[in-house]
């Protein structure tokens, strides 16, 4: 059992310290740092794309709608991949969200 509790202590942090990192970028995005923000909006949806443990679906979602939203806007990347690389996958993370609610 405490290895459990260790694990998801650790997780939680891990979390805590991705939404960190996300609202850094929200920072960088009100401060007009376009590009950084979308650099570590992309760099947080690869790290939680590459989670061992599964990624958080409802935190990845939020993750991949935010990154491209700021690249559309900032035309940093193509609109097709924009769109087939976060968009698309953010609603199809939603859409399970909603379908796994009780």
């Amino acid at each position: 059992a405490g290895a459990t509790l260790l694990t998801k202590e650790m997780l939680d942090e891990k979390y805590s310290f991705l939404r960190l990192k996300l609202h850094e970028a929200e920072i960088l995005w009100a401060e007009n740092d376009f590009m950084g923000a979308t650099r570590l909006a992309k760099h947080i949806v690869d790290k939680e794309e590459a989670n061992e443990d599964g990624p958080n679906k409802d935190f990845l979602s939020m993750a991949m709608l935010r990154c491209g939203q700021w690249m559309a806007k900032s035309r940093t990347e193509g609109a097709r991949n924009v769109m087939d690389r976060y968009l698309k996958p953010a609603v199809s993370l939603s859409r399970g969200l909603e379908e796994d609610a009780p």
